[in-house]
């Protein structure tokens, strides 16, 4: 057990020191690129993880043992890491000067706000959506998880459009108009009587919320009174460590009140990206 923790320790800090560079890289080559490209990037990201649950998932229902699945994995990740790397443009990195560390800025603080507050929605309908399935609506078993299912799916899609979305529309209204979605959804969640019902406000959540990481990297890329690696780095620890407290406090809500009136600080949190959209000026 100790070595267990160890290693995922490990894991965790190593990777999100890679999610820090990796929107450090993707926001240098949106700009090159000129327009939006980050939420696809993302949806990468999220299209990562149904395949690897779908992966996991299946090998374990095959019998193969974990060893064998994450020594294949790690090989094959491997391979891919070290391809991909070949690829990245590091002709700046050899001109970089480190930057001395500092408190976020207001502006950073604000976007960092923003992703606070979306990871409580994603990481409460990640943690309680399939109860909410089997406890309130008692959906039978293996149905309960239909909700994350759909979520996570809505969310990809979402993604892969928004790029198109923010080109059209602008980052802050569509973050906006997203967010006012997502809370409207939720609002539906509550008040659904039926598997079928609560899985469509669901997916309707992951689609209205899918924007806003990606635009707020994108926006803290583009800040210009902090170092862009910082910037990122603050964003993302704020944003990772709401998702951490968002669940838990659904919980005790939930005993103090009802899991269905508990969604009610997914919703509280949706209306906040909202009201917190226009402060992304640099979107």
């Amino acid at each position: 057990f100790p070595a267990l923790v160890s290693a995922l320790v490990a894991c965790g800090a190593t990777l999100g020191a890679l999610d820090v560079a990796m929107n450090a890289e993707a926001t240098a080559v949106e700009r090159r690129f000129g327009r939006s490209i980050m939420s696809s990037f993302h949806a990468m990201w999220s299209l990562g993880g149904i395949a690897g649950a779908t992966a996991g998932g299946t090998l374990a229902a095959r019998g193969v043992p974990p060893l064998v699945h994450f020594a294949v994995g790690c090989a094959a990740l491997a391979v891919l890491a070290l391809a991909g790397r070949v690829s990245l443009d590091r002709a700046g990195d050899r001109e970089r000067v480190p930057a001395p560390l500092r408190w976020p800025s207001r502006a950073v603080l604000a976007i960092g706000s923003v992703t606070a507050c979306a990871a409580v929605v994603e990481g409460g309908v990640a943690d309680w959506s399939g109860v909410y399935l089997r406890d309130l609506l008692h959906a039978r078993p293996g149905a309960d998880a239909t909700a994350f299912a759909a979520f996570s799916v809505a969310m990809m899609v979402g993604r892969l459009a928004g790029d198109a979305l923010v080109d059209r529309f602008g980052g802050r209204a569509t973050l906006r108009a997203g967010a006012t979605l997502a809370g409207c959804a939720l609002a539906g969640a509550m008040v659904a009587r039926s598997t079928i019902g609560a899985s469509i406000a669901f997916a309707l959540t992951g689609a209205g919320i899918s924007m806003a990481f990606p635009l707020a990297f994108s926006a803290a890329g583009r800040v210009r009174d902090q170092d862009t690696g910082q910037a990122i780095a603050a964003v993302a620890t704020m944003g990772y460590g709401a998702g951490l407290l968002g669940p838990p406090a659904v919980g005790f809500a939930a005993v103090t009140l009802a899991l269905r009136a508990a969604l009610g600080l997914l919703l509280a949190a949706a209306v906040a990206v909202a009201a917190l959209a226009g402060r992304l000026r640099t979107l």
